[in-house]
């Protein structure tokens, strides 16, 4: 069992990365597009599966890029550069889970406002306080020892989030069309990755033989998968165990 300061500097060292990318994000004005109550990539979650599947890559490049900025440091480190070495023909998309995506998509929407402001606060040498953290308690606030901060309303919203990528996840056109997607952004934002993957892929291929399709399928297990770590779906941080990590202070 990790003990509870390890999984709580985790969640911090999360946080911390997932607030430097925001800072770099905002100082190259590409920060996400929200709608008007702060939620993000509701272009994809909200809708249908043919839509979806419809999407230009130019349409779908803001998803694939939050996959890739944000998502993808949701799982630890370690455990991330392991997977790749133990499966170099496979692409991101593999590895990430539903619960992954959208514990990132809950963080972002959560903390954006906030982190924004005060980047605002440090150029304009103001001291405005007008955000809040839209599924946490406030920044700042006391938590009790070994608990995690998010609001009832956030754990629910959590639920919402999970089954909705999970249901564009478990639909083997949409997986198609983010697959497809994603092997052109990687050729264009990762070129040693992508030339490494398709030497492996070169490899494992003979004669007239293509690639075998089973590769890029994403797996989902009926488990959700590997839960993401700060899951506000799990209570109390003392009932996990090492492979997750639960935000005890803000």
């Amino acid at each position: 069992m990790c003990s509870i300061v390890l999984i709580t500097s985790h969640a911090h060292m999360l946080t911390s990365i997932l607030h430097l990318f925001l800072t770099g994000d905002w100082a190259a004005n590409e920060l996400m597009k929200e709608d008007d109550d702060g939620k993000i990539l509701t272009f994809f979650r909200w809708e249908s599966t043919d839509k979806v599947c419809g999407l230009s890559y130019d349409e779908m490049l803001p998803f694939l890029r939050f996959l890739d900025k944000y998502a993808r440091k949701v799982v630890n480190g370690d455990e991330m550069k392991k997977w790749r070495g133990q499966n170099m023909d496979k692409t991101l998309l593999h590895k990430l889970t539903p619960a992954d995506v959208a514990y990132a998509t809950l963080t972002y929407e959560t903390k954006s406002a906030v982190w924004s402001e005060d980047l605002v606060n440090k150029r304009d040498g103001s001291a405005i306080k007008d955000a809040v953290q839209r599924y946490h308690k406030p920044k700042g606030a006391r938590v009790k020892k070994y608990q995690d901060g998010w609001t009832d309303e956030g754990r629910e919203y959590y639920k919402v989030l999970k089954a909705e990528y999970k249901r564009l996840w478990e639909d083997k056109s949409v997986h198609a069309t983010l697959t497809s997607h994603w092997r052109k952004y990687e050729s264009e934002n990762h070129e040693s990755s992508f030339k490494r993957k398709a030497s492996e892929v070169d490899k494992g291929c003979s004669g007239d033989e293509g690639i075998d399709e089973s590769e890029d399928e994403i797996d989902l297990s009926d488990e959700d998968e590997s839960q993401s770590n700060d899951d506000p779906s799990f209570g109390n941080s003392s009932d996990l165990g090492c492979e997750h990590f639960e935000e005890s202070l803000v």
